[in-house]
């Protein structure tokens, strides 16, 4: 695989000290957060046409969106899954999605932290009311202990 920069450096704030963290990309709507070398995340995406029979963007019909099929941070708590999703909001303008950003979130069996918690904290919603509740809900108290199965989810914007 040959790999190139498609984002310029950016920083993320890490206690007292500054991490670079780079986007390298495969030229395949697959992309990877690098620091010095290291692999630390990876995202895969896809821009696509949505038509009215799916639940993102209520009230919209026929749309571009750019569609995240997986999300992937190797360290947790060190701002890698923002700066990723951060890089998937640019993409989508860049793509022509005008700044729309879908995904379905589900954790999969996965006995981790619902992901529909991190996409909330990161701009995301659902027309799902009650599932957003429970999302809400979980990250006010702190509780993650929600099983939610799929949830559609869409960048507000």
């Amino acid at each position: 695989i040959t790999t190139r920069l498609v984002g310029s450096e950016m920083c993320i704030r890490e206690g007292i000290s500054t991490r670079p963290y780079k986007i390298i990309s495969d030229g395949a709507y697959h992309y990877c957060a690098s620091n010095k070398g290291n692999y630390l995340g990876r995202v895969a995406v896809a821009p696509e046409t949505v038509n009215e029979f799916v639940t993102f963007y209520p009230g919209k019909s026929n749309y571009k969106s750019l569609s995240i099929d997986f999300i992937k941070s190797d360290i947790s708590g060190k701002g890698v899954g923002k700066f990723l999703i951060d890089f998937v909001k640019d993409l989508s303008h860049k793509l022509g999605c005008e700044g729309r950003v879908h995904v379905i979130a589900g954790n999969f069996g996965q006995k981790t932290t619902p992901p529909q918690i991190f996409f909330r904290k990161q701009g995301f919603t659902t027309a799902n009311k009650k599932h957003l509740d429970i999302i809400d809900q979980a990250i006010k108290t702190g509780n993650y202990n929600c099983s939610l199965g799929s949830t559609p989810m869409y960048l507000e914007i």
